[in-house]
């Protein structure tokens, strides 16, 4: 059986909790030179030569101060990064890495519910400027960080000294963007414009933004794998490798600062020179963001399920030299 059937006890039962949904919706708008995530609607000034532009399917004459990105319809569910095909599957223990058999479905701009959230955002240049494009702040926030909800401790492994535990989820959420330079598609193309094989990956691991102490993960002592074995006496083949830890992706750390993301005015690229005078198309910048549940994090409890969270994130601009 998979191991994502097994509701009561496996990691995988965030995927059978319907609440556990991630609803989120994205305002943005460009002023000036900043792009925000901020709910706030604002204009567009066109005096500024480091104009920065903004538009969720990067087709010309998309092009604006604002898009709405709606995710509200995502329930997550614990997968498996496949870099082979670099696609997400759904994670299962039975062979120890995918269920490469089950379809996995992308939430995405106004869709279906779907088991991650991926969106991609395009930014370009207003003017003749390259500019570079910079991640100023992004907060995710656990919107039940203050009040986790707890699972009975029934073996080893919970890190928990009491008789419940509880696991806050960015301890096996990922964060992954995918940065490409790709150039505007034609006016009357149907399809938004697509990143190319080139577009670079990188994932990031969100445990640093939980507070000291405010779940029962103990680093070194919490395993899910090594629980889940030992609540159902699972051992030799039949049991989880309990080694593994991660998508297997090389992670990087997303330190939590004031300014938000990492590093300050970390830079996800550069959009290269717009407003071309012979009527050529312009480069553009396009940066996929993937929000997903890593089933092989050793942080992937049952514990994990019933939560939500939200996300905000502003963007500045500077002149790419």
């Amino acid at each position: 059986m998979k191991l994502r059937n097994k509701l009561i006890l496996s990691c995988a039962a965030l995927a059978a909790v319907a609440t556990t949904a991630v609803s989120t919706t994205f305002a943005w708008y460009t002023a000036n030179d900043s792009v925000k995530a901020t709910g706030v609607t604002g204009k567009t000034s066109t005096a500024d030569d480091t104009l920065l532009l903004i538009s969720k399917s990067g087709k010309q004459g998309s092009w604006g101060a604002k898009v709405s990105i709606d995710v509200s319809k995502a329930i997550l569910e614990p997968l498996a990064y496949d870099s082979t095909n670099k696609t997400y599957k759904l994670w299962d223990s039975s062979n120890n890495a995918i269920d490469s058999t089950t379809t996995v479905t992308a939430c995405k701009d106004g869709g279906t519910s779907g088991q991650y959230i991926s969106f991609v955002l395009y930014f370009k240049s207003g003017s003749k400027q390259d500019l570079n494009v910079n991640i100023e702040t992004l907060t995710l926030t656990n919107t039940v960080a203050d009040s986790l909800p707890t699972k009975t401790v029934l073996a080893a492994g919970t890190g928990s000294t009491d008789t419940t535990y509880s696991i806050n989820m960015f301890r096996a959420l990922k964060f992954t963007t995918l940065v490409d330079n790709i150039q505007e598609v034609a006016s009357n193309s149907t399809t938004n414009a697509a990143l190319t094989s080139s577009a670079t990956r990188t994932t990031y691991k969100l445990d640093s933004l939980v507070e000291e102490d405010s779940d029962s993960f103990v680093s070194g002592t919490s395993n899910a794998h090594s629980y889940y074995n030992a609540v159902k006496s699972l051992a030799d083949t039949d049991a989880i490798d309990t080694t593994k830890d991660g998508s297997g992706e090389t992670e990087v750390d997303f330190m939590d600062t004031d300014d938000g993301f990492g590093v300050e005015g970390f830079n996800v690229g550069h959009t290269g020179a717009g407003a071309a005078d012979d009527g050529a198309v312009d480069d553009i910048l396009a940066v996929q963001f993937d929000l997903w549940l890593d089933g092989w994090d050793n942080a992937c409890f049952d514990a994990c399920r019933n939560q939500s969270f939200t996300l905000e994130m502003s963007f500045a601009a500077t002149n790419h030299e």
